[in-house]
């Protein structure tokens, strides 16, 4: 799904063990169900489990007599992770309402909400953690916040940068008007305020309904709904830091204090300590407007004395919802009448207040039917994706989104996505509809009428290109091609669901395996792009950064660089499979190397599937095999025993003409039927011999000798019985072809070579230096069979002294080569 991979997931690359398994993912048309338990749960919030599911939250009455508050989690794949329905965070007695939630840091969630379980007040501020397995951490239904008298409700939270949150409440303690107030608890639920929490503003008259976020420095903003003024509502705020200090002006600082009720405020940060505020506006008296201000960090104003026009439109505007463009502007969404129905407008303003699109905003969705609750959330490119609840004339109430670009256009097409069209009606929760889920896609939630009997929680995953669930192929299995030389693996991979479902929009699926940090290739491209050359530019190797570029059918070498922050990757690509509508797909791959014990290194794949728009595709997660020889060389040939004086017995066979041989490997025992084994392996050697100097006459040993390859492939036994040994005296003249070690060895200048042949026939003996360059031909002769010894004077061709250093002897006769190693030292 064109995402990019977190630093951390590419260490894996060359260090993972092997097996990462993959799920097949569990998103559905119309949603995965997160609570489908009997009676009412209402008010679900959402936040990220920060592994590209999330951990829900809600109001639950399937105990009837009250209501409660329960959580799950949804993960990657769709599918619930803790106990069916949720589990339980408070079930304490008396009600339990509007909770709000938040990440913990680690995974899991703390979980704030209005609690009615003491008779002495109306209701309180409790507070629950959860880790990621769903087990609750603090005491049994949760710890208090605030228990002073009469009402505290419609707390929200947000995180306090450290594992702990900031609370904030409308509270009622004075008995006589709404007041702000706030606390701060640790991961470990300990108050770190004053234990009845801290007045953020208990001016006279009511504040009411606080919404907050965090002041990326440890501390929060705060903005509320305010009356002081006696007349109607303005917008008031207050920055507190991490200790609970109030930095603003005393009571809060105004947002806005135009005439006419100002209400429905939400806020963003503005990324350097202030933020940017909206609201719905009646200073122009009749139908309500957008405006929003940007208020510093100190809490100064910068859009005017009461905030600039965001929409003036004479019709009605409402419910705006606000997030960042990801450059400290925001993007402001609403619900807005102008064409009689309420459809979904827009509007993106940057630090300074500045109009970005279309004046009034721009359309993101006007289908017919009323649309209203905009949610929205960044895209983490300067966009936005927004959803909303739409009721089609004769039809349910659905669940729908868009997405729109740094400039205002939709990139999901014309036509919003149904995130659900499941029968009877659906609502949305206005503050966090909709969430990224930390893999370039979002996670939306709603209240869910389809079994019509009682409501439920459902959720919907929605890809970065507009489809919904996961739409990225999964690697099901690689293996090791059996009985072949080695060099190949089965690579096999469940298809893209748009592939087989109903879309058919999968063209081809592209193979890519990584290329080793250590390969020749990768040093290569890694020298090009320290040189400034990126991509690099290598005559037989065709660079690209982006696989929407990649050929269909390459006619030289294609490498994809992915770039993750100041470290390059690279895969290379080896297949490419066009697509057949088919769930299952599979392709025997090369690989670049086997592996052995000695070299035990994985090799790591990746399979992309995409479509006739080149810049729209899926990866799968990456996962890893071996490649290996499974081919034993032949059982040894020829294996006879000749004595020796004056004892041993030299054990001679013909040479296998595998390629890729390693040794050969002698073991002894005492009776034809012993079984080879590391305690009766004598010697393992390169060479057609070996003298064993313990063999007697009579001694009644029985030998064994294989061959084995490079990947350690063991071949079957050639045996010799003790009857086929030849003794000293039954000795005919039998010659095998061997070099023998040179004499003396390091030597200056001169050393005796002594060398064996089997059979008469042309013989070469040559030194070379370790460039592989011929220094000196000694034998290039018709020999006959037997010993035969040469001296080497240490001089080149030209009669020179060769150069001191290592060189290499070389012998070669009638399918027979063996080299040995010389040192000529001055």
């Amino acid at each position: 799904m064109n995402r990019k991979f977190a630093p951390t997931v590419l260490v894996f690359l060359f260090l993972l063990v092997i097996g990462i398994v993959s799920a097949r993912a569990e998103w559905s048309r119309d949603g995965v169900t997160v609570c489908g338990a009997t009676g009412t749960q209402g008010y679900s919030q959402i936040v990220s489990d920060d592994a590209g599911g999330a951990i829900l939250t809600w109001s639950d009455s399937r105990n009837q007599s009250d209501t409660d508050i329960y959580a799950q989690r949804i993960d990657a794949a769709g599918d619930a992770s803790w106990t069916a329905d949720g589990v339980a965070i408070c079930s304490g007695p008396g009600d339990q309402q509007f909770p709000s939630i938040i990440s913990d840091g680690s995974g899991g969630a703390i979980i704030v909400w209005a609690d009615s379980r003491n008779a002495t007040s109306t209701w309180d501020i409790w507070a629950q953690r959860v880790d990621g397995e769903g087990n609750p951490l603090w005491a049994v239904n949760g710890l208090d916040v605030c228990t002073s008298l009469d009402e505290q409700s419609y707390p929200m939270a947000v995180s306090d940068g450290s594992g702990g949150a900031i609370i904030v409440w409308q509270d009622h303690r004075n008995g006589v008007d709404y007041d702000i107030y706030a606390q701060r608890i640790d991961h470990d639920g300990v108050k770190q305020w004053d234990d009845a929490g801290v007045a953020v503003c208990a001016v006279a008259l009511d504040q009411l309904y606080p919404f907050s976020i965090a002041d990326g420095f440890g501390g929060i903003i705060v903005i509320w709904r305010d009356i002081r003024g006696g007349v109607d509502l303005d917008i008031y705020g207050q920055r507190l830091d991490s200790s609970g200090r109030l930095l603003w002006a005393t009571d809060g600082a105004a947002v806005c204090t135009a005439t006419g009720e100002q209400n429905h405020p939400r806020m963003v940060s503005d990324g350097v300590g202030g933020a940017i505020v909206t609201w719905q506006d009646y200073r122009n008296g009749g139908s309500p407007d957008i405006y929003a201000q940007r208020m510093d960090s100190s809490g100064q104003g910068h859009w005017g004395s009461n905030g600039w026009a965001i929409c003036i439109n004479p019709k009605i505007q409402e419910d705006p919802a606000i997030t960042s463009d990801g450059v400290y502007g925001a993007i402001i969404a609403w619900s807005d009448k102008r064409n009689a129905d309420a459809d979904i407008y827009a509007q993106r303003v940057d630090i300074w207040g500045n109009i970005l699109w279309t004046f009034d905003g721009i359309a993101v969705d006007t289908a017919e039917g009323p649309e209203y609750n905009v949610s929205i959330a960044p895209d983490g490119d300067e966009g936005a994706v927004l959803s909303w609840a739409m009721y089609p004339m004769g039809g349910f109430t659905n669940i729908y989104a868009q997405r729109i670009d740094g400039s205002g256009n939709p990139v999901w097409g014309s036509s919003a996505m149904p995130l659900t069209l499941a029968p009877n009606n659906q609502y949305n929760n206005a503050i966090t509809c909709i969430i990224p889920d930390g893999d370039d896609g979002f996670i939306g939630h709603w209240v869910d009428h389809r079994k019509v009997t009682d409501i439920d929680i459902y959720a919907q995953r929605v890809g970065p290109h507009g489809h919904w669930g996961n739409a990225e192929p999964v690697v099901s299995s690689i293996g090791d091609v059996p009985g072949d030389q080695g060099g190949w693996v089965n690579l096999s991979w469940d298809a893209s669901r748009l592939d087989w479902g109903t879309e058919h929009l999968i063209t081809r699926y592209t193979l890519w395996r990584a290329l080793s940090p250590t390969s020749s290739t990768t040093d290569l491209l890694k020298n090009s792009v320290a040189a400034g050359n990126a991509p690099a530019m290598l005559d037989d190797i065709r660079v690209i950064t982006d696989p929407s570029t990649t050929p269909d059918d390459p006619s030289q070498t294609v490498v994809w660089l992915q770039q993750i922050g100041s470290d390059s990757w690279y895969w290379e690509l080896v297949a490419s499979v066009d697509a057949y509508q088919r769930e299952h797909y599979a392709k025997v791959v090369e690989t670049a190397f086997d592996s052995t014990s000695v070299s035990p290194q994985y090799h790591y794949f990746q399979v992309l599937a995409h479509t006739s728009d080149p810049s729209v595709f899926w990866e799968s997660a990456v996962d890893s095999c071996r490649s290996v020889d499974n081919l034993a060389p032949a059982i040894p040939s020829k294996l006879a025993g000749q004595a020796t004086e004056p004892s041993g017995l030299l054990l001679t066979w013909s040479d296998n003409t595998e390629t890729d041989l390693a040794s050969y490997r002698v073991y002894r025992g005492m009776d034809d039927n012993f079984v080879p084994g590391p305690s009766n392996l004598l010697a393992t050697v390169g060479d057609n011999l070996f003298l064993d100097a313990a063999w007697t006459a009579g001694s009644g040993y029985v030998y064994k000798v294989s061959a084995r390859d490079i990947h350690e492939n063991e071949s079957g036994f050639a045996t010799l019985a003790p009857d086929e040994a030849t003794a000293v005296e039954d000795l005919p003249t039998v010659h095998c072809n061997a070099l023998y070690p040179n004499v003396p060895n390091p030597f200056n200048p001169r050393t005796m070579l002594a060398f064996e042949v089997a059979e008469g026939g042309p013989v070469s003996l040559r030194v070379y230096d370790t460039a592989g360059r011929v220094v000196r031909t000694l034998v290039d002769e018709v020999a006959s069979a037997g010993r035969h010894e040469i001296v080497w004077d240490g001089r080149n061709e030209q009669g020179s002294l060769a150069a001191s250093g290592a060189y290499f002897v070389q012998l070669k006769t009638t399918g027979f080569t063996q080299s040995q190693k010389v040192l000529l030292s001055k």
